[in-house]
């Protein structure tokens, strides 16, 4: 994760360093414990920067790291990232370990035009993440061997059947959970579902796709779905920051629908890329 999201600007403990001679072996001892947020830049704008602060502010204080860095000082730290890297539309990582903080911004890698208009393909895997007795499934924490495993397994099943996007959870129950770096819903008679955050990170973009449903008077149940749901559901989408919304098209070889992206799916893009313009515009006051 290093490498890839190293991009253009990295600081450390608000200090612009150089990529080329950042000690990687250091990252990676003090990566053994951290929390971090990913967050997207629109013309400039970090969407939802209070929301992905408060997150890794209560990230951190669940796993019993100390931010020596106030809100304040991050909020700056990440604005002269943002305009040292000269970046407008981004991705932007803030990792706090150890009691240091590391911000990279680079290029945004969306997931293309295609995607969103064909959907993706996702496969459940057998790799169980811990569950709620064993671990803090609300706070974002770079603990990544389940997320690893999982990408192994899907990488030897895409060599069988093709590309796969993403990955899909499942509880020790078959219960359905979330995806390797997303939260998952599906839409049936009308209705959205998805699970509750009992087991999951509870996602900034998920929150927000609740918050636009609920405006609109979509009805929206959080409960628990297996894939019995998932295969026999009208529409499937996923939430993260980087994709915004992105529909599916296919779950464990199963077709969804006949129509993808959904209706459902495409209304909600709608508002949710309104809601970033009017975000933006009014942040750029």
């Amino acid at each position: 994760m290093f490498e890839e999201h190293l991009g253009t600007v990295v600081f450390h403990d608000g200090r612009m360093v150089d990529p080329e001679n950042v000690d990687i072996n250091l990252w990676r001892e003090e990566s053994s414990i951290s929390v971090f947020e990913s967050m997207r830049v629109y013309d400039g704008v970090i969407f939802k920067l209070d929301e992905h602060l408060d997150r890794l502010l209560e990230s951190a204080k669940s796993v019993g790291i100390r931010v020596n860095a106030g809100r304040e000082l991050l909020r700056n730290q990440l604005a002269e990232t943002l305009k040292i890297s000269g970046h407008r539309a981004a991705f932007v990582r803030i990792t706090v370990a150890k009691d240091r903080a590391w911000i990279f911004a680079g290029p945004l890698k969306s997931p293309g035009v295609h995607s969103y208009k064909k959907g993706v393909v996702l496969r459940t895997v057998a790799m169980r993440r811990p569950g709620p007795r064993i671990t803090c499934a609300e706070a974002k924490v770079s603990d990544y061997l389940a997320g690893v495993l999982a990408k192994v397994e899907s990488d030897i099943g895409a060599e069988v059947s093709g590309p796969i996007f993403e990955t899909v959870f499942l509880s020790s129950q078959h219960e359905v959970e979330e995806c390797r770096t997303s939260n998952i819903f599906m839409v049936k008679g009308n209705r959205i579902f998805t699970p509750p955050p009992r087991e999951i990170l509870d996602g900034v973009t998920r929150r927000t796709v609740l918050e636009l449903a609920a405006d609109s008077g979509i009805p929206v149940l959080e409960r628990v779905l297996t894939r019995h749901d998932l295969y026999n559901a009208e529409e499937v989408f996923l939430t993260y920051t980087s994709g915004e919304i992105l529909p599916v098209s296919e779950l464990d070889r199963r077709k969804i629908s006949s129509r993808c992206p959904g209706p459902l799916t495409q209304l909600l893009h709608r508002q949710y890329k309104r809601l970033v313009k009017n975000y933006v515009a009014r942040k750029s006051q």
